[in-house]
């Protein structure tokens, strides 16, 4: 059965108020990546296609408001964290092999409740203008296909989790699934990604994944040079260290 936790509403107003100024800072000096980045509202639906609980509207800095009523808010630690995707290709006389994308240019917050458990609203942002691999070709025709210039960010709005037993807040590696609205290349779509995450004091750390495919998103696989086909199905990972 799915898990859908709504935020409380209730906690000291001195909490609230330093969360806040952390947030405003953190998106204010990341800012530099995320140009016309502000989010109107998420519509998607929780995992068993309801309506979600809750719209998950952004401020002027794309700090979800939901954040205010939040128990705890980590934001994530740009130096310390990964986005990745991992991709067939086949080359020519070499056969299979995986290429890999990375980048650490982003930034988001984890919201849980009074009692440590996410509730919906959490999102990070990519800046997929900064992912590269071992090959500058691979890495020039990549920016073509997502058209980067036009589309810059990655965005993932959490709406829901399941399978999560306990909250993440007794310093043990918790497996769950994340449900939520991925948006790439223009084209948002419902997905669901295999998450570990453990707790421990002020710091979160963990890690997310999801398959997808190029042409769920209106994007054709990237051929260049070498490569005689790629995979149209692809992995995205997320490794995160947060900190309240």
């Amino acid at each position: 059965m799915s898990r859908f936790v709504s935020p409380v509403r209730s906690h000291p107003r001195h909490i609230l108020a330093s969360t806040a100024v952390a947030l405003a800072l953190t998106v204010s000096t990341a800012s530099a990546f995320l140009p016309g980045a502000a989010l109107a509202q998420s519509t998607a639906t929780d995992v068993t296609g309801t309506p979600a609980a809750q719209t998950c509207v952004m401020d002027s800095n794309n700090v979800p408001e939901a954040a205010s009523s939040a128990g705890a808010v980590y934001t994530l630690d740009s130096t310390a964290s990964t986005a990745s995707y991992t991709v067939q290709e086949v080359l020519t006389g070499q056969g299979d092999v995986n290429a890999v994308g990375t980048t650490n240019a982003l930034i988001g917050t984890i919201l849980l409740d009074e009692s440590g458990a996410p509730i919906p609203c959490s999102v990070v942002y990519v800046d997929l203008r900064t992912l590269t691999t071992d090959e500058d070709r691979r890495d020039n025709q990549v920016q073509k296909v997502l058209e980067t210039s036009t589309y810059p960010l990655g965005t993932f709005i959490v709406t829901g989790v399941e399978g999560l037993d306990g909250a993440l807040n007794d310093g043990q590696e918790h497996t769950f699934s994340i449900i939520g609205e991925l948006t790439i290349h223009g084209v948002t779509k419902q997905t669901a990604w295999e998450a570990t995450a453990k707790v421990d004091g002020d710091t979160m750390t963990g890690t997310a994944t999801t398959t997808i495919t190029f042409g769920d998103f209106g994007m054709e696989a990237p051929v260049f040079g070498p490569v005689a086909s790629i995979e149209d199905e692809f992995q995205l990972s997320i490794d995160l260290t947060a900190t309240t």
